[in-house]
Formats: C-alpha cells, structure tokens, sequence
C-alpha cells in the first residue's frame, strides 16, 4: 500500500515539475544569451540590398555647369520601390562630378545648396570676386543661389564628388572652403575602426559631412541605423573616395566596394551595416548625412562647434578646444581677390 502510494506521488511529482518546466521555458527561450549573438539576416528582414548601392561607373554621363561631366551616384526616390541607389530624401542627389584638363566651367548659380570634396586634381573655385585654391581633401560648400566657377589647372581630370540639397539647416550667405587635412580627428577608432575628421556641420546646413578612414586590414563593428518609416527619410550616405580593396556589408550579404561608388543606410532598425578594408594602405571614405533622416527633435542645432553628435557619445569620440580650432579656424582655406 505504502509503496504504490510512493509510486503515484510520484506520478505526480513528475507531472508537477513537467507542468513547471512548460510554464517557465518561455521565459528561458526569451532571455538573452550572455553572448553576442548575429543580427537578423536578409531574408528574415526581407530587405533587398541592391536598391541601397549606387555607382558612378553604372551611370550615364550627363552635363553640369555647361562644361563638367557628372554620374550619378544617389538620387531621391522610395527605397520600397525605387531603383538601384534612387534612395535619398527628396531634392537631393549625389553624382561623381568630373572637369577635364584645363577646362572651366560658367559662372554658374543653382537654388541647390551644392558640398564638392575633391578626391584628384589641382583647380580653382570663384565666385566672380575671389577664388580658392583646391586639391585632393578639400571641401567646398556653396550656398543655394550662389555664382561659382570650377578651373582645372592641372594636366590630369579634376575628380569630385558633389552633393546637391535642399538644406536642412539655415546655410551660411558665403562659400566656405576647408583643407580636410588639417582638422583633427573627431573620433577614434568609433565603431571598432572609424577614424573621422568633419568637413561640414549644422552651421554648414547638413548635420554632418565627415571623412572616415580605415587603417590596413579592418573592420567597422556592424551596427544598424535607428528606425525610420518615413519612405521620404532618405538616409546616411556612405561612398568610398579612394582606389583600394574595400568590402562593405548589408545585413547578411557583403559587396565589393569599388571607388565612387557606395551604400546608403536602410533605417528600418534591423539591418547592419559594416566597411571591411581589405588592404595594406589606409583606405577613405565619405559619410554624408543631410539630416532630413533624423527626427527634427533629435536634430542638432546650427551651432559651429564640433561637438559629440552620439548621445550618450561613443568610446573614442573627441570634443576638445583644439578640435575645434582645428575646424573652425586652421583648415579653413581664406578667398583671395581675383585679378583682373
């Protein structure tokens, strides 16, 4: 008796600690692992990569400025429908700007606010009134409305990439150009290996245009955009502005990354993006960020110091008097009076 009551108790028992194991493994299931684990794949997310990547060699050859050719690289468009790299906000394109040997453009003006940065040549920027040196790593900024005029001093093509907008942000009265060379770093291995200098801020009528560069056989920590369900949002655009072996990585697939060509981030919270150098030199890169992505109260406002623009800021982010002295003031290439 006292045995077969032993064994229905624990019949019981054992149903008891079944019931117990059902109730709480969905709880168990939805823990986190103590471990990094890998993000959502393409196909779960069903995110199709290609109408994110643009490329200026995959683009007919149109005319700007009556002389310069241009290709382009984004242009605006939906990126539930639109195609290969018709992604941005709407009025805004992104196109490889080229001016031949000794060619010179018109005196040319665009309700546009245009952003050159020169990767090749030797030239000049006027207005009519003065003008300004340029070469490899300059930034030039011109105000929508603005005449200026292009001159390619050099022997070998004036190679550019050139960014038309609506701002964002109030754009400065006067064109502004800056020697990327000499502004110290605003973030140090952010990302695992971003190494940025900013050529253009708020008070420049974008949030952030910065150069980005990756050291010999590195990585950039993937990382998602946050979510946006705006289709008209745009996004950040990322375009490699150097001849070198580059990878970059959409979620769960990875592309080749030729010069001028490039990847705009999907913001639907999900999918990583990531840059992958895989040569032996310092390889760079142009991230453009117009701010028409970014919700208006998340937006900085048009104040000139470099600040952190992560917040809470990332590990490696630096805002220091020197940085800002370095932007503000030491890159800045000053006008000089056009002769006669």
């Amino acid at each position: 008796m006292l045995k077969r009551y032993s064994q229905k108790m624990s019949f019981k028992n054992k149903l008891a600690i079944l019931s117990l194991l059902a109730c709480i493994a969905p709880a168990v299931a939805q823990t986190p692992p103590p471990y990094p684990v890998e993000p959502p794949g393409n196909d779960e997310t069903g995110i199709s990569i290609d109408r994110y990547i643009g490329n200026a060699a995959n683009a007919p050859v149109k005319i700007s400025h009556d002389t310069m050719y241009v290709q382009r690289i984004f242009s605006a468009g939906n990126p539930a429908t639109g195609s290969a790299g018709a992604v941005l906000a709407p009025g805004e394109q992104t196109d490889l700007a080229t001016l031949l040997p000794h060619d010179v453009t018109s005196l040319f003006a665009t309700p546009k606010e245009l952003i050159f940065y020169v990767e090749s040549g030797k030239g000049r920027l006027d207005d009519g009134r003065q003008y300004w040196d340029v070469g490899s790593g300059i930034g030039m900024m011109i105000p929508p409305n603005m005449a200026h005029r292009l001159t390619n001093l050099g022997d070998e093509p004036l190679k550019m990439i050139m960014f038309s907008f609506d701002p964002v942000y109030a754009s400065p009265k006067a064109i502004v150009v800056r020697d990327s060379h000499k502004v110290l770093m605003i973030e140090h291995n952010v990302h695992w290996s971003h190494n940025s200098r900013l050529l253009f801020g708020p008070e420049a009528g974008v949030s952030r245009v910065i150069v980005i560069t990756f050291g010999p056989m590195t990585i950039a920590g993937p990382h998602a955009s946050p979510l946006n369900t705006d289709p008209k949002a745009g996004g950040v655009q990322w375009i490699h502005v150097e001849d070198g072996p580059m990878l970059f990585q959409l979620g769960s697939e990875i592309r080749r990354w030729p010069m001028n060509s490039g990847f705009i981030t999907p913001l639907d919270g999900k999918t990583v993006h990531a840059r992958y150098n895989i040569g032996d030199t310092v390889q760079t890169t142009l991230f453009i960020n117009s701010g028409s992505s970014m919700p208006a109260a998340s937006r900085p406002t048009g104040a000139a110091l470099p600040s952190f623009w992560h917040n809470p800021p990332l590990k490696g982010e630096v805002a220091s008097p020197a940085v800002a002295d370095s932007y503000l003031k030491d890159s800045v290439v000053p006008g000089r009076p056009l002769g006669k």
